[in-house]
């Protein structure tokens, strides 16, 4: 994330733009937790979606598809390429579908309290009780879960818990790529 420390090195990286907001994230350099930095990313990217309207729809039902395809505009679909920022908050899943989050990558690298990543192997874990709550509040609140990180257990128990459909927006099939991620 950007912050001052970074500066010098954040003009190198291929995504940067001039004239873009300078501003750093935080202001201090203590470590901060993941639902803080998520929060923060949030207000920088909820920030430029409203400073575009012209150009930009961020994405909160079916019909914002159609709307922006009609208008013109690039349709945007909030998602988040991890999970452990919620913890175990049904409070906070809530508060960012509000926001216009609407897919939630489950896992990461290493084991969340309710999922087991590609790369976690060992435990032949399938989605614990809370990972099947916080999959049903993602069910309730419009958010797609996205099993791309889970293991083959986990994915497979993640499609059979939700009540909604899921996806694997980054993965690929195994027939194609034999690694653990497909």
């Amino acid at each position: 994330y950007y912050d001052d420390n970074y500066a010098a090195l954040w003009r190198l990286q291929p995504e940067w733009r001039p004239g873009g907001n300078a501003e750093p994230l935080y202001l201090g350099l203590t470590i901060k937790n993941p639902t803080q930095m998520l929060l923060a990313v949030l207000d920088r990217f909820l920030g430029q979606v409203e400073a575009n309207p012209d150009k930009v729809l961020l994405v909160r039902r079916a019909d914002d598809l159609e709307r922006a395809r009609r208008e013109g505009l690039v349709a945007l679909l909030m998602g988040c390429n991890r999970s452990d920022w919620f913890g175990d908050c049904p409070g906070v899943i809530r508060m960012l579908a509000r926001l216009g989050l609407r897919m939630v990558t489950v896992a990461q690298a290493t084991r969340e309290l309710g999922y087991d990543p590609s790369n976690e192997t060992r435990s032949g874990g399938r989605i614990t009780e809370l990972g099947v709550r916080m999959i049903h509040e993602m069910n309730r609140c419009g958010i797609l879960v996205d099993i791309s990180h889970l293991n083959d257990v986990c994915a497979l128990d993640a499609i059979a818990v939700s009540q909604a459909p899921v996806a694997a927006t980054h993965s690929n099939p195994r027939a194609l790529e034999n690694t653990p991620r497909n």
